[in-house]
This record gives structure tokens, C-alpha cells and sequence, in this order.
């Protein structure tokens, strides 16, 4: 996944959407890199426990590629204009998870 993670850093710059897109797509690259190598470094320390939390991060935003596919369709039928449903799926598909995570591990 850290490979796949840098290449979509690199590949943003390239996003379809503009400046806005490009950003979202492009930080959740860069915390997919940082949350898999923390998670990495966890593991490596025997930190059991950070190590999940750091990999429910990681998932979830590996899971973004995922989401973009859910909810463009979705945000199609009452968003017109593919540029702007572009522009708010490119930080929906990933936002929601790490809040979802987020409100998981302080359960």
C-alpha cells in the first residue's frame, strides 16, 4: 500500500477538478504515506495497540478509491456540473473514513 500511496501523491498533480482536487486527493496520499509508516514503526516496537490504530488510518484511507466510486454516481444524479461533483468527492471519499476511524478508536 506504500507504494500505491506515493504514486497517488505523484498522480495528483495530474487530478481532474482543479486546485481543489488536486489538495484533496494529494493529502490523503500524503496520510496514507505517514499513517502506514507510523503504523510501520509501531509494529517494529512491538507497540501493538498504536500499531491497529495507525492501520485503521492507513485502511482507511487506502478505502478512499473505493468511496470515489460510490459516491460520484450518487452525487451525479443531483449535481450536474462534474467538475464540482469531482471537486467534493475528491475530500468525501476520504474525510468520512479517518472521522469514522477517529470515532471508533475513542469509543
Amino acid at each position: 500500500f506504500l507504494i500505491t500511496a506515493i504514486t497517488s501523491v505523484l498522480v495528483s498533480y495530474n487530478s481532474y477538478g482543479g486546485l481543489v482536487s488536486k489538495v484533496g486527493f494529494m493529502s490523503v496520499g500524503i496520510i496514507a504515506i505517514f499513517t502506514t509508516l507510523m503504523g510501520f514503526s509501531a509494529i517494529l516496537k512491538k507497540e501493538i495497540k498504536q500499531h491497529q490504530a495507525w492501520m485503521r488510518y492507513s485502511y482507511a484511507c487506502c478505502l478512499a478509491s473505493v468511496m470515489l466510486r460510490i459516491w460520484s454516481p450518487g452525487l451525479s444524479l443531483f449535481i450536474s456540473n462534474d467538475i464540482l461533483v469531482y471537486q467534493i468527492v475528491a475530500w468525501l471519499s476520504w474525510v468520512p473514513n479517518l472521522l469514522y476511524v477517529k470515532f471508533v478508536l475513542n469509543k
